[in-house]
């Protein structure tokens, strides 16, 4: 399998794993805390953000269009007012890597001091 954008899947899907067992200890959050889930044009990726050390952190959203195919947006909604705060990732059908390596980078930047930024 080709990998998308030089990112080594099988080490995306490790630190996500991690990233997903340390913040997914808190059971009161009753959100998914990582759902991915294909739609019509590609894929989609939605991450809790809540009672995580990512919620209170900044986010500068991405929109990257290289063709019909081709293409990401990612942004953080959520807040106050909604019941959850989400990291959303879309892309196009081959993008899942890449939208998935915009978050870790995002995620590993902003709180470097935790462990699963190292997994």
């Amino acid at each position: 399998m080709k990998e998308r954008r030089g990112e080594n899947t099988g080490d995306l899907l490790a630190w996500l794993e991690a990233w997903a067992r340390i913040h997914g200890e808190d059971e009161s959050n009753a959100n998914p805390l990582v759902r991915l889930e294909t739609i019509s044009s590609g894929w989609s990726v939605t991450i809790s953000l809540t009672k995580t050390k990512l919620e209170d952190q900044e986010f500068e959203e991405v929109e990257i269009n290289r063709s019909p195919d081709d293409w990401i947006a990612c942004w953080v909604d959520g807040g106050l007012e909604a019941r959850d705060l989400e990291w959303q990732g879309r892309g196009g059908p081959s993008n899942l890597v890449e939208l998935m390596t915009v978050f870790r980078s995002w995620a590993s930047n902003v709180a470097p001091s935790d462990p699963a930024a190292d997994a």
